[in-house]
């Protein structure tokens, strides 16, 4: 079989194990889905990966957040020893708060995309977060709209130039537009096994770049998100998002 070769740049995710899975790390400037249930550890991963880039690669971070509480992330992190804090008030990392704008009636999608988009440009922005996508859409009761509105979204944010990961709740069945849209997808997975819950990373698409396809275990542990490249998981039964 004739080996493929990707021209497409990674850089590192700073994430332990994650870069051996993706094979050398994320897509530079590409945006990434990561999908997974409540609870699954969504925010702890996208926030690793904007904190190692700051501190190792001195790449400035953005945070978008159309849920949680900024507050409340920086307090849940402060286990593992990140001072995230210190790194807005240092200008290298910006937390945006966007969950009071989904209460209006006014915004759209390409208000929203604008003022991220120029939030990037204005702080020289390389990584970007936008964590609960799936509150950004599910407020729109037309499918149709909803499924515009992503496109258009999605669209505006591969112009910014930034390397992105995008977090959404797993769809119930099948596979979501974002999906389709995005140029990887990275599933936080849990699945049944000898009656005891276990969970599992999974690299369901990396489009145009080799990636480990199996199922590997993690865990969110004292210093933050870890994947275990070296083991397997054995899929004996039907995977259950959490």
């Amino acid at each position: 079989m004739q080996q493929v070769i990707s021209s497409i740049k990674k850089i590192p995710s700073g994430i332990e194990g994650l870069d051996n899975v993706l094979q050398g790390g994320i897509p530079q400037k590409r945006i990434l889905l990561l999908v997974g249930g409540p609870g699954s550890g969504k925010t702890t991963m996208s926030m690793e990966f904007l904190y190692h880039g700051i501190k190792n690669s001195k790449e400035k971070g953005m945070y978008v957040t159309f849920e949680e509480d900024p507050k409340h992330m920086i307090e849940n992190t402060q286990s593992f020893g990140w001072d995230i804090g210190g790194l807005e008030r240092s200008g290298m990392l910006t937390l945006l708060d966007l969950s009071g704008l989904l209460l209006g009636s006014t915004v759209s999608v390409d208000s929203i995309s604008e003022l991220i988009n120029n939030q990037v440009k204005e702080k020289n922005i390389a990584r970007l977060v936008i964590d609960g996508m799936t509150s950004l859409v599910v407020q729109e009761s037309s499918e149709r709209v909803r499924r515009k509105n992503i496109i258009r979204f999605f669209r505006a944010l591969h112009d910014n130039g930034c390397t992105i990961l995008v977090t959404s709740e797993s769809a119930q069945e099948g596979f979501s537009l974002e999906e389709y849209l995005a140029h990887g997808v990275i599933k936080l997975e849990s699945f049944l096994k000898d009656d005891l819950l276990m969970t599992s990373i999974r690299i369901a698409k990396l489009r145009g770049s080799a990636h480990d396809r199996h199922p590997h275990p993690y865990k969110v542990g004292e210093h933050g998100f870890t994947v275990f490249s070296s083991a397997s998981v054995s899929v004996a039964s039907v995977y259950e998002d959490e």
